[in-house]
């Protein structure tokens, strides 16, 4: 959010999806929520705030993408840290592609991943060694995974 007296906030809601900014001066507030693989209704909203009142909006926000999970372990079981992770677009969609690094758990999630598009998982490239490892192809459509 931000407007007023040179006013900026960027919150994360709660649990519950709430999400509440205290003791604003009165003036003109511009809010927009954003959350990657969710699309929002409305995409932004001007806000009046006059003094001493309480303003509620409903945002509605509704998941237009997908995240892809996964962990990456070495044949001893120890986890792969730092590794980049790459999934690319096929066919008509081939301009798409999103990107996760191996955490110290050596889990990764790729997010943005569009319902429609078939990608493929294949390259994991270590950052340190700038090798190259081709493990498996995967092509992931909406709720189904083919794995080659």
């Amino acid at each position: 959010m931000s407007g007023g007296q040179s006013y900026r906030k960027n919150s994360i809601t709660g649990e519950d999806g709430k999400f509440i900014f205290n003791s604003l001066s009165p003036g003109e507030y511009y809010l927009r929520p954003m959350m990657k693989e969710y699309r929002f209704d409305p995409p932004s909203k001007m806000i009046n705030v006059v003094e001493g009142a309480t303003v509620n909006v409903n945002l509605f926000g509704n998941r237009v993408a997908y995240s892809a999970y996964g962990s990456i372990t070495s044949l001893n079981g120890e986890p792969e840290v730092g590794l980049l992770v790459e999934v690319q677009g096929q066919g008509n969609c081939s301009s798409l592609q999103e990107e996760a690094t191996t955490e110290e758990n050596g889990n990764f999630r790729i997010r943005g991943l569009q319902p429609t598009v078939n990608i493929y998982i294949n390259d994991i490239i270590c950052a340190i060694n700038k090798m190259i490892l081709h493990l498996i192809d995967l092509i992931f459509t909406y709720n189904n995974i083919l794995i080659l």
